[in-house]
């Protein structure tokens, strides 16, 4: 068995309702945006399959995503002009399967065949499932409110809409690459989308409510951040006009780097470091 700690950080974005390229709304790339990129950090770790292509890893990652229809010069998303902010906290279980076969007990980097060139390089595609915890905020007046309590879109005053969960699934899938320094270091990277169970990673998904059952149900903040437009275009927040796309969920992305250190050799055992300092 052989047992490898990740440590590292990286970039967080997010393909949502808010934001994105100067067009009608995409589900995909196309609607990136590069400026609401924010900060990841993630620890983690794996499981080599002796002899084989295979392994996997369990990872915590803590990120942050965020998205503003003012970016854009779109005027229906323009003039919708809702915001938000979020944290990320992800656990996840991922399979990992390897271009090129791990030979268990070698170093990183291993010689394919006599005589050829160290390769020192290892690159992977990888898939799994998780859960994880978000908490949405909008701005208003220079301040950030939680926005799942104020039921912006009517949730739990109308019968037809109930509350959404801030703990939803997610479906890792990317590429990730390791470099080899020594026997037990290497250093890497990984890239890749995480598909949510949820649309309301943004607070936002279907249509507009009656101002007034927000401030009866809630209050004048409710209203407030759920319609806060600039009225360039008329009529677009009406009463069961559309605030969000309710067709496709939202989907988180991040590129990670990271620095990987094996806890166990092939046989189980621990590094010689670890072996030394157990005796004290």
């Amino acid at each position: 068995m052989q047992l490898e700690a990740r440590l590292g950080v990286g970039t967080s974005n997010t393909l949502s309702e808010l934001g994105g390229a100067n067009r009608i709304g995409t589900h995909f790339y196309r609607d990136y945006e590069i400026v609401m990129t924010r900060p990841a950090v993630h620890f983690g770790v794996r499981y080599y399959i002796p002899e084989s292509r295979w392994a996997g890893t369990f990872n915590i990652v803590y990120a942050r995503v965020a998205g503003r229809d003012n970016l854009t010069k779109d005027p229906y998303r323009e003039n919708r002009n809702l915001n938000f902010r979020s944290y990320i906290l992800e656990f996840s279980v991922q399979g990992e399967y390897y271009f090129r076969k791990k030979q268990t007990g070698a170093r990183y980097s291993i010689r394919e065949v006599v005589g050829a060139k160290q390769v020192n390089m290892d690159w992977y595609l990888f898939g799994g499932i998780g859960g994880f915890f978000f908490n949405p905020k909008g701005q208003y007046n220079g301040n950030w409110y939680a926005l799942q309590p104020l039921n912006t879109e009517g949730q739990t005053l109308l019968p037809t809409r109930k509350k959404y969960s801030r703990f939803t699934g997610c479906i890792p899938l990317g590429l990730g690459g390791k470099y080899g320094i020594n026997n037990q270091i290497s250093v890497g990277f990984e890239a890749g989308f995480r598909y949510t169970f949820t649309d309301y990673l943004d607070d936002v998904s279907t249509t507009y409510v009656d101002p007034a059952v927000l401030i009866g149900g809630n209050s004048q903040l409710s209203a407030t951040l759920a319609d806060p437009s600039l009225g360039t275009v008329p009529n677009q927040t009406g009463i069961g006009e559309q605030r969000g796309d309710p067709r496709d969920k939202d989907v988180y992305m991040m590129l990670l780097f990271n620095v990987n250190y094996k806890l166990t050799d092939s046989r189980g055992r621990l590094p010689k470091f670890f072996s030394w300092a157990s005796r004290f």
